[in-house]
């Protein structure tokens, strides 16, 4: 965000850690910089984050960044939640999914399917795309 904080600069790119350490094994010892090129971070440690070149201890560096976070646990039934309401139908069928296909004596799984494929066509997910070419699926 430029040495202001203000004014937008280069997108940071991830890369992992490993590459990182690959490309140049004495990064983390280089002098501080004010132009960050690339982050990583370790899932097991989501609250921190590599970057590099490394950042001066003086001059101040500014990111821009969007996160996400889970919802506080609810503990009452009133409207405020923090919840976005074009979000409510689809949370009630995932929690009708969840609950149809517990692991009970009562398993309604066609019951259950329906409310998925409900729940995930409200999120606008097509899921049959979504299940032929999955994360961990390289084409």
């Amino acid at each position: 965000m430029g040495s202001d904080g203000l004014t937008a600069g280069k997108i940071v790119m991830p890369s992992d850690r490993a590459h990182i350490d690959y490309a140049n094994l004495l990064w983390p010892a280089a002098t501080g910089d004010t132009l960050i090129e690339n982050y990583s971070y370790d899932s097991n440690v989501p609250r921190v984050f590599y970057v590099t070149p490394p950042v001066g201890a003086v001059t101040p560096v500014y990111v821009e960044m969007s996160t996400s976070q889970l919802p506080a646990a609810m503990s009452t039934t009133s409207s405020d939640d923090g919840v976005e309401d074009i979000f409510f139908e689809p949370i009630v069928n995932f929690l009708m999914y969840r609950a149809l296909s517990a692991d009970t004596e009562n398993v309604e799984f066609q019951k259950a399917q329906v409310y998925f494929q409900n729940f995930m066509q409200l999120l606008g997910v097509e899921l049959k795309s979504s299940q032929q070419s999955g994360p961990e699926r390289k084409e």
